[in-house]
């Protein structure tokens, strides 16, 4: 099977869709099959090559930004290229939707220029939609209905997403699987000691909570530092770990300003990023960690949550993505975002009882292991795309 994936950035751009988008791809291409990605042309960027045996094309886009971060820029060109390229498909599948992206080349399956089968994955939607701004409001009252109808298949991420798809618009439930995202837990298998990170930034506390995300708005760090001196009132000798790069300029600093502003700032620790290329490091962290915590606006998941039960930490995380279905599973605790009075309360309770937080990173690893796999994912997507397929040309 010849296939097609697009989403609007891919290396050395990548966030949790891309790297699930690229694990994807590769466990496909062990299977037998062929995969290209469709996605944007970065400065720097080479326009084609070839990634761990994933075929890259990159297409220029133009300087306008429409929700204001500077890889989420508008792709008119996309229309051409699958007229240039469609015949080289077996299928397509559509991964994420920002205004006017990759998506911009749905429409011409509705024109009956584009006769390939279509799956569309709107990762994210079940928070995109919300977003006010009058561009946004339109994008979704008009142009996504026409992009989940002329789908042939709607892949959900997560329950509720799949659930507000269906909610919102008239489509048969048989139309939008939920088939959920994954990690390679095979990188998980051997775990290295807690004590690598630990000693390599002198972390000597009894209890350790962990953040790993980019300072962008939506992971919201700040509102965990503003849950730190109700944790410390309890469990006094706990250190709040922050791991990531600065995203939005000046934010790590009003974290940092909150942290003293409260007095808790010995209790706080910003490592910066940790690098592909020092894995081990961060797979120590998660180790270290006594709950991994995902204060987050809105998530398209929340993979860290994954990454962290593969490595047995429970979590306490906002309801957003992935958290509500983890939550059911017993591998952490979910609470209404900002809600800092419950953030507390529940990461005082996995602190305090060692057993139930043991207990639950333990089955957290064995659901990850098998339900959140990518191995599993590429199974159950390999199968919905045989299905198109066969159902297309039957």
């Amino acid at each position: 099977m010849n296939i097609l994936q697009t989403i609007h950035t891919y290396w050395p751009q990548v966030g949790g869709a891309q790297i699930y988008v690229h694990n994807l791809s590769k466990i496909l291409i062990e299977k037998g099959h062929s995969v290209t990605v469709f996605t944007h042309r970065l400065p720097g960027t080479p326009k084609k090559e070839v990634i761990e045996g994933v075929k890259v094309r990159r297409f220029n886009v133009i300087p306008w930004t429409p929700y204001g971060i500077p890889h989420h820029r508008v792709q008119p060109y996309y229309p051409l290229a699958f007229l240039r390229h469609t015949n080289e498909f077996d299928l397509i599948n559509f991964q994420m939707q920002y205004i006017f992206q990759t998506d911009s080349a749905l429409p011409l399956k509705k024109l009956k220029l584009l006769q390939k089968p279509v799956i569309f994955s709107p990762i994210g939607f079940s928070h995109l939609h919300k977003t006010g701004w009058w561009v946004n409001r339109l994008y979704y009252r008009f142009w996504i209905p026409l992009m989940l109808n002329v789908s042939d298949k709607i892949i959900a991420w997560t329950q509720y997403e799949q659930i507000t798809i269906l909610k919102l618009y008239d489509i048969e439930k048989e139309k939008v699987p939920h088939i959920p995202p994954g990690i390679d837990f095979g990188k998980y298998e051997q775990l290295p000691s807690p004590e690598l990170f630990k000693d390599r930034f002198n972390i000597n506390n009894e209890n350790m909570v962990l953040f790993v995300g980019n300072f962008f708005g939506n992971k919201a760090p700040d509102y965990l530092i503003k849950a730190i001196p109700s944790v410390l009132s309890e469990n006094p000798d706990t250190i709040f770990v922050f791991v990531g790069w600065e995203g939005k300029k000046g934010y790590m600093k009003f974290c940092s300003d909150i942290a003293k502003k409260l007095q808790v700032n010995e209790h706080v620790l910003f490592t910066g990023p940790i690098k592909f290329t020092e894995r081990e490091l961060l797979l120590s962290a998660y180790r270290g960690a006594d709950v991994l915590s995902m204060p987050s606006r809105w998530e398209n998941f929340g993979l860290v949550l994954l990454e962290g039960l593969a490595c047995e930490t429970p979590f306490v995380a906002a309801y957003t993505g992935g958290t509500f279905e983890l939550e059911q599973k017993k591998c952490g605790y979910g609470y209404k975002f900002s809600n800092i009075s419950t953030l507390s309360k529940k990461l005082n309770h996995l602190l305090s009882d060692k057993k139930l937080a043991k207990t639950m990173g333990n089955h957290g690893r064995n659901v990850v292991r098998t339900e959140y796999d990518i191995r599993t994912v590429a199974e159950r997507t390999e199968v919905l795309y045989n299905q198109v397929l066969s159902e297309y040309y039957k």
